[in-house]
């Protein structure tokens, strides 16, 4: 299943806005930890995993809906992100993110199921096996 691809890409997405917080709550570090931090959370997007995860588990008839609920989502977070500059100051803002992909992480891991049956996933298994 994909359940294991999704944790680790969004515990790696973590490390950008954790870099972020550090470096904001200690000025004398090296900055050199957030730019590792930011190429590292683009080594897997958890946008596409999340995609294929759609794919495994909801019916043909409802895919297109819920590709649109997960990218209306998404780009509704880049609209109304530049909203949350007003009230917050850039440590808040950078704590939110942190505090929200926490969040979503530590859901993801007591709730998100396996998105591929056992049989389905046994039987791959066999075949890369067998390659």
């Amino acid at each position: 299943g994909r359940r294991r691809l999704f944790l680790i890409a969004q515990g790696i997405s973590l490390l950008y806005p954790l870099a972020l917080v550090l470096l904001q709550l200690y000025p004398m570090m090296n900055p050199a930890w957030f730019y590792a931090a930011n190429m590292t959370s683009s080594l897997i997007s958890f946008i596409t995993i999340s995609l294929s995860a759609i794919s495994d588990v909801i019916p043909k008839k409802w895919r297109s809906s819920c590709f649109g609920i997960l990218f209306g989502g998404y780009s509704l977070g880049f609209a109304l992100s530049p909203i949350l500059a007003i009230p917050l100051s850039h440590f808040e803002v950078s704590l939110l993110s942190l505090i929200l992909l926490t969040g979503g992480f530590i859901y993801s891991i007591f709730y998100l199921p396996e998105t591929l049956s056992k049989e389905t996933s046994d039987k791959m298994r066999r075949l890369r096996q067998a390659a």
